[in-house]
């Protein structure tokens, strides 16, 4: 027959060895689970601003900065179409341009340029933006695009500069449907920054959601671990106490 000091030091055995294998566990998903970073560029309900030629915004540790341009034509110094096929044109001048943030409803919502030469301070064939993503954690997610109404399009560009257009790895072209609001997949790979325009009448950048995967912190670890050991001294002490 077991003596109860023999019984007792088995259980204590078998209830650290399941609280062991809860460590592990969670220290194999925990390391590895995902989580979803959102980046928001519009303002409150009703609130239009004009920003400057740069903003910068966060979600965590990562932020997401944009630039504002404006095209002008090299020949007048007029406003012009920047793009020749997904390359800036031969003849265009680049400039920065103030950003404006809009907020008119569901379908009118996110960053634009301000004065946009087609008078809705939203993104044109003559103006463009920037997403300057190298502080992002993540290459890939998805781009927010609001205002886009029937028939209007836009696409992308990937490239490392924020000083002007990028023309690498474009996307397709997106045409707007029934819907004003879309949602379109990106993957960065080794590039850093994201240039959007509108080929036909204008759109806003709403927001992006990115997926990052992030290492718990080894403080972090430790204080779940901390805590694990002490409830299997408790235990002990609970079931020696049984005994």
């Amino acid at each position: 027959m077991k003596s109860g000091a023999t019984v007792v030091g088995r259980n204590i055995a078998k209830h650290t060895g399941q609280v062991a294998s809860c460590l592990l566990v969670l220290g194999m998903f925990g390391a590895g689970q995902c989580f979803a970073d959102t980046f928001t560029f519009y303002p409150s309900p009703g609130v239009d601003t004009t920003l400057g030629t740069s903003q910068q915004y966060n979600s965590g540790a990562n932020s997401i900065t944009l630039y504002g341009f404006e095209c002008d034509s090299s020949r007048s110094g007029d406003d012009t179409a920047c793009l020749s096929g997904t390359s800036l044109a031969s003849h265009v001048n680049v400039d920065s341009a103030d950003l404006h943030a809009k907020n008119d409803g569901t379908n009118e919502l996110g960053v634009g340029i301000a004065h946009d030469p087609l008078g809705d301070n939203e993104i044109s064939n003559e103006t463009f933006i920037d997403l300057d993503m190298t502080h992002l954690g993540a290459t890939s997610g998805q781009l927010f695009i609001s205002s886009l109404q029937e028939g209007e399009s836009f696409f992308f560009c990937y490239g490392n500069s924020n000083t002007g257009w990028n023309s690498n790895s474009c996307s397709a072209e997106f045409t707007g449907t029934s819907g004003n609001n879309v949602a379109e997949s990106f993957n960065m790979g080794a590039y850093h920054d994201i240039s959007i325009i509108a080929d036909n009448q204008d759109i806003l950048v709403s927001s992006v959601v990115t997926n990052a995967s992030h290492t718990p912190e080894p403080g972090s670890l430790a204080l779940l671990g901390t805590g694990l050991l002490s409830l299997v001294g408790v235990m002990k002490r609970r079931m020696l106490a049984a005994s």
